[in-house]
């Protein structure tokens, strides 16, 4: 398991990756947790600081959940909504395709009413464990230690909230927040590349120079600099047989853009 008392700063974050991936018996566990860090631990402790230190003792244990069945990567186009009924009480309608396993969940959700357009909802797995169906595809399933494999659920129900914890946010809140989320967990991926990929020196550099130029904000020179490291190193990894299909899938974000 990873310890997450590194978590200081994004770049600290990538310095783990780097010094302790070749070292890793579960180099496998890495790719759930850059999706946790770097799209729910961010999520968190932008929007709710005062559950950071819940994040931390559930190992980071917890899901950022936006993507929906067609939503075609736009929050406009999300079926999930958070109604409230009362001063206290609130109808739930949860439908997300791609939620990690994990203790609690951080849903976007549409917010029908006045005071904003979107809600991040926190969602303690005893909320939606009844609702969770496995998917079954070889890319979002990972082996995490030698027990365990860390899956990807899809939800799809309905439920009422007494005093539930959610942040209102604008639309361009919303378009912000899911920027910075795909900026970060794409440098991220990039770095696990160039690591996985690490017979392959002319990488070295190229990974210094991201690293000497990522930043807490998104950052359009990164996200060269990390776009020219998946080009280069994603076809050195998937020329192995035993590698990962999740490798197969991150390709998609090399030529077309990420």
């Amino acid at each position: 398991m990873h310890d997450l008392s590194y978590l200081k700063s994004f770049a600290d974050f990538l310095r783990y990756i780097r010094s302790s991936y070749a070292s890793s018996q579960y180099p496998e566990s890495y790719i759930p947790l850059i999706a946790r860090v770097a799209t729910a631990y961010y999520t968190c402790r932008s929007y709710f600081p005062e559950l950071v230190d819940r994040f931390v003792a559930f190992n980071g244990e917890v899901a950022f959940a936006i993507s929906e069945p067609e939503w075609k990567n736009s929050p406009a186009n999300l079926k999930s909504e958070l109604n409230p009924v009362s001063d206290h009480r609130f109808v739930a309608r949860v439908i997300k395709g791609f939620v990690l396993e994990g203790r609690a969940a951080l849903c976007v959700l549409k917010w029908p009413s006045e005071g904003g357009e979107f809600a991040l909802l926190w969602l303690d797995q005893s909320i939606y464990q009844a609702h969770q169906v496995m998917l079954d595809r070889p890319d979002s399933s990972f082996q995490i230690s030698e027990s365990e494999t860390c899956v990807h659920y899809k939800l799809d129900f309905e439920t009422e909230l007494e005093r539930p914890e959610f942040k209102l946010l604008r639309k361009r809140e919303m378009i912000l927040l899911a920027r910075s989320v795909l900026y970060r967990e794409q440098i991220a991926y990039a770095v696990l590349a160039a690591c996985e990929a690490q017979k392959k020196p002319q990488l070295t550099p190229k990974l210094d120079l991201l690293l000497s130029v990522v930043d807490e904000a998104y950052s359009a020179e990164a996200m060269t600099h990390a776009k020219e490291i998946l080009a280069d190193a994603l076809p050195s990894i998937l020329s192995h047989e035993a590698a990962h299909p999740f490798w197969k899938w991150l390709g998609r974000f090399t030529g077309g853009g990420i």
